[in-house]
């Protein structure tokens, strides 16, 4: 008999016997994959199907968060169904450096296995640190409670300090170290770096004027995870706030972002007027110790307006623990201040992302305010006869 044959007969007997086929995923049902986000390569069955969303980091570069996804169906020669998905997702600029990179794998296997505690899971394997094919790498395999059946899980996740890849399969017990399943797992190739994609934040990000007109803010409402919510304002007749928070989800943080603008009772605003409003109504606000010892940097931009830049540490609100560092950015023309203010971890804080979005800020006061009173002054009442 020859190979081919034989081949066709054992594969044959298995179907029958309802039986995994030991050698299935060397055959045509199994492709090299390609990621489209060009963050991976794995070998996986064929037919996935991945989506992905590009987010905003400079004119250069985009961020991506996404997801591929193949689920296999053997019914009826077998009542299983598998399910292959690799998850990516990058960071906003500030990368995991070295020293960190074990202890965030692991916390993320301590969150994955945190989301299986209420569908009675149980934990099988785990390994808190790898490095397979020169990438950093945790795993675990736990099983759980469905629809009154023991479901397996396998994951690994890997992180090069820009990107982390959780790379999953679901399925029965002797699925999770198959012949098969090991070729899933090995296989996977990380690629390092971000995107490469020619853009601007001002275009692909709504325009949101300031309630007095005095500067245009280009940020992105509900783009999970990188900015999950709407940007919302306040006002009254001598202050304005629009804020905005991002997300990054490697490190698992939020950053708080909020622009104000002032109109202070002098047409001629200088350098010790700004850093007095600064510790007014910023600072003060935040430390409770002497703030005479702060620095103050005197600066201008490329467009000769002044500017003064600040940064200090505070006591993080204990939902956000890691949100220490206050970064404040102030620019003003006339008798108006606009502030920039950035609060989170320190590597955030000072992040090449947030000076490119500080940067896509349009600041422009002086015929704004004259808008402003002109449609907000009342008109005098006439002398009665």
């Amino acid at each position: 008999m020859s190979l081919k044959r034989l081949s066709c007969f054992m594969f044959s007997i298995f179907a029958l016997l309802g039986l995994a086929v030991p050698f299935a995923y060397a055959g045509d049902d199994w492709e090299d994959y390609n990621s489209t986000s060009n963050l991976f390569d794995v070998r996986i069955p064929k037919g996935v199907e991945e989506n992905a969303i590009l987010f905003r980091m400079s004119p250069e570069i985009v961020a991506q968060s996404g997801q591929a996804l193949k689920t296999e169906d053997q019914r009826p020669i077998r009542d299983n169904i598998k399910h292959y998905t690799v998850r990516y997702d990058q960071v906003l600029g500030a990368r995991v450096g070295k020293k960190m990179i074990g202890f965030t794998i692991a916390n993320d296997l301590d969150r994955f296995i945190a989301f299986y505690e209420d569908k009675d899971g149980k934990i099988h394997n785990r390994k808190d640190y790898l490095y397979i094919n020169g990438m950093h790498c945790g795993e675990v395999t736990l099983s759980y409670e469905e629809n009154g059946k023991r479901r397996y899980v396998r994951m690994r996740n890997l992180l090069d300090g820009y990107t982390r890849i959780e790379q999953i399969l679901i399925g029965e017990e002797d699925n999770m170290q198959s012949l098969a399943t090991r070729k899933y797992f090995d296989s996977l190739r990380m690629r390092r770096g971000y995107k490469t994609s020619a853009g601007s934040m001002k275009a692909e990000w709504p325009a949101h004027p300031s309630p007095h007109g005095v500067f245009t803010a280009y940020l992105p409402e509900d783009v999970s995870p990188y900015a999950p919510g709407k940007v919302d304002m306040i006002e009254d007749d001598h202050f304005e706030r629009v804020g905005t928070r991002f997300y990054d989800p490697v490190w698992r943080q939020f950053l708080f972002y909020n622009i104000y603008s002032y109109k202070l009772p002098k047409d001629d605003v200088k350098y010790l007027d700004v850093e007095l409003l600064l510790r007014d109504k910023h600072i003060l606000r935040h430390t409770f110790g002497s703030v005479d010892n702060l620095e103050f940097k005197r600066l201008q931009n490329s467009m000769s307006v002044p500017l003064v830049e600040t940064a200090y540490s505070i006591e993080p609100p204990e939902q956000y623990s890691y949100a220490n560092v206050v970064r404040l950015k102030a620019q003003f023309f006339g008798d108006t201040v606009l502030v920039h203010e950035i609060m989170g971890p320190k590597h955030l804080v000072n992040s090449v992302f947030i000076n490119n979005v500080m940067d896509s800020v349009e600041f422009h006061p002086s015929q704004a305010y004259l808008d402003y009173l002109e449609q907000n002054t009342p008109l005098p009442e006439e002398d009665s006869k």
